[in-house]
């Protein structure tokens, strides 16, 4: 019973205890990435065939609000659209929090290299340029002119983004591991 008990309450099953936690926080924040990613590509596949929609009849009494491509109401899509890219944020937060602890601790060049440092910014960019472009279509009012190009931008940041993080898989970096566990 004392084996057992020293067994279950030493450092080395504490610290796979805390591995195993971390690579559980890692996985959601790459879920929380891929579903948010996928909403935002929904809302703008319609974008991509449809185009622009008609124009409402001259003369109505009352327009009605203006609709995107999808159908949804501009505000609600804006709305879902910058809920997503905060998502995608919080799930790379999650995913990358012992980069971004690196980055704060300006050890990042020394453990990750050049590349560490490219792609974080490359996906926050792209996350912030998607939450700013929405808000900026949001203050509009109006659905853009060249909703194909829009719809481009928006999906182009997006495919950047899952890009990175399927080439970060397909090198092997999936989980990332904090010099010493800090809950030991």
């Amino acid at each position: 019973w004392l084996q057992l008990c020293h067994f279950i309450h030493s450092p080395t099953a504490h610290l796979v205890q805390c591995l195993s936690m971390a690579d559980a926080v890692a996985n959601s924040g790459y879920v929380l990435i891929f579903v948010s990613c996928a909403v935002i590509l929904g809302l703008y596949a319609p974008w991509l065939w449809k185009g622009r929609p008609p124009p409402y009849a001259e003369g109505a009494a009352q327009a009605p609000p203006q609709r995107t491509p999808s159908g949804l109401p501009l505000a609600a899509h804006c709305s879902i659209a910058m809920f997503g890219a905060l998502c995608a944020a919080a799930g790379n937060i999650m995913a990358y929090r012992v980069v971004l602890q690196e980055h704060l601790q300006g050890t990042i060049l020394e453990r990750r290299g050049v590349g560490g440092v490219i792609t974080t910014l490359l996906i926050s960019g792209a996350l912030l340029f998607l939450f700013g472009s929405h808000c900026a279509l949001l203050g509009t009012g109006c659905v853009p002119a060249r909703p194909r190009r829009v719809a481009s931008a928006e999906c182009g940041a997006i495919g950047l983004t899952l890009l990175i993080i399927i080439g970060k898989f397909s090198m092997g970096i999936v989980h990332y591991s904090a010099p010493c566990c800090a809950c030991v």
